[in-house]
């Protein structure tokens, strides 16, 4: 066959863009698909998006633009108000002893404070709900390899060990 009738072999790894890359290792870390569900989000970038443009801070009520803003999104966000409410005061709280020194405050960014708020999610069910955490993770992942197609690498089910191994 003439080499101009060939099929192209797929692209080596090395070819492949950073985007590709980035949804790839996004599309592995199920903890941090799992908490953007809880918030109402499909990917990392869906959340980032939506939430850079969130003024930095805390209001005058105490609140955090950022919990005003989660707040708003209504029924798509699967965490109970008064649990992000308290996710939030711990965040301020702890963003003033961290200040409580400091000659010139910090102010968390937006992905700073979502980083926070994903490890005051998972410490709390860690700690407070771990058996339901546990079973979350794995309704999730069975749920999200229903949606993969055949070809597509399946996760693996969270076992009670992995808890203490998370990452996201």
């Amino acid at each position: 066959m003439p080499s101009s009738h060939r099929q192209k072999s797929p692209a080596p790894v090395s070819r492949i863009s950073g985007i590709q890359q980035y949804v790839k290792l996004e599309n592995r870390l199920v903890l941090l698909a799992w908490l953007n569900s809880l918030l109402g989000y499909s990917s990392n970038r869906a959340l980032l998006e939506d939430t850079k443009t969130v003024a930095e801070g805390f209001g005058a009520d105490g609140r955090s633009f950022l919990y005003h803003h989660l707040i708003a999104r209504g029924s798509q966000v699967k965490i109970r108000p008064d649990d992000l409410a308290r996710y939030d005061e711990n965040i301020r709280s702890h963003l003033a002893a961290i200040n409580r020194n400091r000659p010139e405050p910090i102010t968390l960014r937006y992905f700073q404070y979502l980083a926070a708020l994903y490890a005051e999610i998972v410490l709390d069910r860690l700690f407070y709900h771990k058996a339901q955490l546990l079973a979350d993770l794995k309704a999730f992942v069975r749920e999200r390899n229903t949606r993969r197609l055949p070809v597509e690498p399946q996760d693996e089910p969270f076992t009670a060990g992995d808890l203490t191994k998370l990452a996201y």
